[in-house]
């Protein structure tokens, strides 16, 4: 971080601003404690606090450069720091000739300015405020790097204009401050001020990504050099476009949906996205009946957070014989269940599975759960028990008739057609429950409730 001042004279006495300059530099002392040095002509005076960070024993600001036929011609104050310096110097060196007498960034700016003019700007990258006095034209040009990373302050006095890296360096030229009220609504509303605005009416920025040119007693010039450009592109190339068409057999007119999540939170997310455009396109014939079965349901899942192993519809579901190697290789994603949806025009309306009937693959289901020894005992030593006695492979479905009647008389939820609907948090409107429980009858069960803590 570096500071610095510059002061254009309308009237050719830049020497009697010296003084309020080398004061606004002092303020901003704190922005650069290795060097700190002053310049000036008839039209211009510069200050400059440096924090040392390239070419440490040289590169001192104010800095004068120039072309070989008038070496001095430029004097530069900058603040910030060039990235693509070196490669600037040496286009410079071998395409115009340019001569540097030091091994810092401030003399690639000035440079560059001289041999490519304003457009010069647009090629510096880094963060930047500096400003360069043309001795033999008498004229100020500065800029600002593209984002307004490095700060820069004018003002305009009645003698002159005025530049800092702070704005408090500048009260030295245009006297005591006084409040921007809108600015202020402004700051209460957003937290911060919208360029060029400052809080102070007589003091403004110069917008980042905008540079400045300023003859004396003439008014400033001020012109965007950095305009933000977004190049539209395809979200898709032409052979990713087709390969989609061979691979999802896409027709002219359809819609394609794709959703980038957890496996299942995406298919849910793109199964309700399909059923509302296929109702508000109505797509589908409600005086039509698809069934349909869904096989080859995953037989465990996995939770994310803690790593562990859950059945996908219950703990006694049966693997399907081909993916019982898989078990027993841990490889628990890839088993499949013995567990089957029917369903009717897109709405479950029932399910069920073939059950476990030996033994050892039920105990071996439960140590995958997660269960020790001692809690299957506890749990389910009883089934176990039984199995060991000899029992026939069975399993079932069970049937939603609720949804099927739903289904048949064209309702749109099973709430319209069952007996006690209940609302999204679980109440029974009808029977008013669940209701308050008197302490006599949680008595007689052994049951205490608890109220929870800091209730009244």
């Amino acid at each position: 971080m570096c500071g610095l001042m510059g002061f254009v004279s309308g009237t050719g006495q830049a020497a009697q601003r010296v003084d309020a300059i080398a004061a606004g530099m002092r303020c901003a002392r704190h922005r650069g404690p290795d060097d700190a040095g002053t310049w000036n002509d008839d039209d211009v005076v510069f200050g400059f606090n440096r924090l040392s960070i390239i070419d440490i024993e040289h590169s001192h600001q104010p800095l004068r450069w120039g072309p070989p036929e008038s070496p001095d011609r430029y004097a530069l104050v900058f603040n910030g720091e060039i990235y693509n310096y070196l490669e600037l110097r040496s286009q410079l060196a071998t395409e115009c000739g340019a001569l540097f007498n030091t091994e810092g960034d401030g003399e690639a700016i000035v440079a560059a300015v001289h041999y490519w003019g304003p457009e010069a700007v647009a090629r510096l990258r880094g963060m930047f405020a500096f400003l360069i006095w043309d001795t033999q034209d008498r004229v100020l040009f500065g800029a600002r790097d593209p984002f307004g990373i490095k700060p820069l302050f004018v003002a305009q006095t009645p003698d002159g204009v005025a530049f800092s890296s702070e704005a408090k360096g500048l009260r030295e030229l245009t006297g005591h401050a006084s409040v921007n009220v809108p600015a202020l609504q402004h700051y209460l509303v957003l937290q911060y001020v919208p360029e060029p605005a400052t809080m102070d009416p007589s003091i403004r920025k110069l917008e980042s990504g905008t540079h400045v040119t300023v003859r004396p007693g003439r008014p400033m010039a001020i012109k965007r050099y950095f305009h933000p450009v977004f190049a539209a592109r395809p979200a898709i190339s032409d052979a990713e476009r087709t390969a989609l068409q061979e691979r999802l057999r896409i027709e002219e007119g359809d819609l394609i949906l794709f959703a980038a999540d957890d496996w299942a939170i995406a298919c849910e997310v793109l199964g309700r996205l399909r059923l509302r455009v296929a109702e508000i396109q109505r797509l589908t014939n409600t005086e039509q009946l698809d069934f349909l079965w869904v096989t080859d349901f995953p037989l465990l899942q996995q939770d994310s957070a803690t790593g562990k192993w859950s059945a996908m519809h219950h703990p006694f579901t049966r693997p399907k014989a081909e993916d019982l190697p898989l078990l027993e290789q841990k490889r628990f994603s890839e088993v499949r269940a013995e567990a089957y949806d029917v369903v009717l025009n897109g709405v479950e309306i029932g399910g069920g599975s073939i059950r476990i009937h030996e033994r050892d693959l039920q105990a071996k289901m439960f140590e995958v759960l997660g269960l020790t020894n001692e809690e299957t005992e506890l749990q389910f030593g009883h089934l176990l028990r039984a199995f060991r006695l000899g029992a026939p492979p069975h399993g079932g479905i069970a049937l939603g008739l609720d949804r099927l009647v739903m289904l048949v008389s064209g309702a749109d939820s099973i709430r319209d057609v069952i007996a006690f609907p209940k609302t999204n948090r679980g109440q029974d409107l009808m029977s008013q429950s669940p209701s308050d429980v008197d302490a006599k009858q949680l008595s007689e069960l052994g049951i205490k409730v608890a109220s929870e803590k800091g209730a009244s």
